[in-house]
């Protein structure tokens, strides 16, 4: 007979301590809080269909999502798989909903893939999206986005003398819309278009920057390797 999970409390959840690898503990139910090597803690559902075991469902984070609310979702989902209806399905309609400007998106996005980032990292992603991303294009519908609408927020960034940092933003929404083609959220992604080197060039800057003039506070933005090449 299968042990059963011992119910977590808020007291156990608090006294989890990060370690070198993701690790996950257990509820009731298919109730999983994972702890990842950051320190931060998200709530999974894992659940099985028509025989199958299937991926995880995120459900969020804690202690933003506590867990009295994390039962409640685990037990609508439950609730789907016991009519054998598919409870990814069920999300994904609910985000395309949801989730259909630029904006709307990528603060889901932001919340679902910065938690185990460098908090650089996420700082540098989150001023691109506010400063520059989201006035020009925010309230874009998600599947609208066009090249030429990436294309003018990275030539917006040119023009105050920052071409790495525009090869960045175009780095951000690239990734961003991987995740939404993932979730079948978009079909296509409009920054993969646009090649890097005609955004930004090793050439591109022959003196340092201001940190006006960079728009982040002049910390270095990884993931456009700033005096290097591109990563993309």
């Amino acid at each position: 007979m299968p042990r059963q999970a011992t119910p977590l409390t808020d007291t156990k959840i608090k006294a989890l301590r990060p370690k070198l690898a993701r690790y996950r503990v257990s509820d009731t139910g298919g109730l999983l809080l994972e702890v990842m090597p950051s320190g931060s803690k998200v709530w999974r559902y894992r659940y099985q269909l028509h025989g199958m075991r299937l991926p995880a469902l995120t459900i969020g984070s804690y202690p933003e999502i506590g867990l009295a609310d994390a039962r409640k979702q685990r037990d609508e989902w439950a609730a789907l798989v016991a009519r054998g209806e598919s409870p990814k399905k069920a999300v994904a309609a609910s985000k395309a909903e949801k989730l259909n400007t630029v904006q709307a998106f990528a603060e889901e996005w932001m919340r679902e893939q910065m938690h185990d980032k460098s908090d650089s990292y996420s700082r540098n992603v989150e001023r691109a999206l506010r400063k520059d991303i989201f006035p020009k294009v925010g309230r874009t519908p998600l599947a609208e986005l066009t090249p030429g609408d990436v294309m003018a927020v990275c030539d917006h960034i040119k023009a105050r003398g920052a071409p790495k940092m525009a090869l960045f933003s175009r780095n951000v929404l690239k990734r961003m819309y991987d995740f939404a083609i993932a979730r079948q959220l978009a079909t296509t992604n409009p920054a993969a278009a646009l090649v890097a080197r005609f955004i930004a060039t090793e050439e591109s800057r022959t003196r340092v920057l201001t940190p006006s003039e960079i728009g982040c506070c002049g910390l270095i933005c990884p993931d456009t390797s700033i005096g290097g090449k591109s990563t993309i």
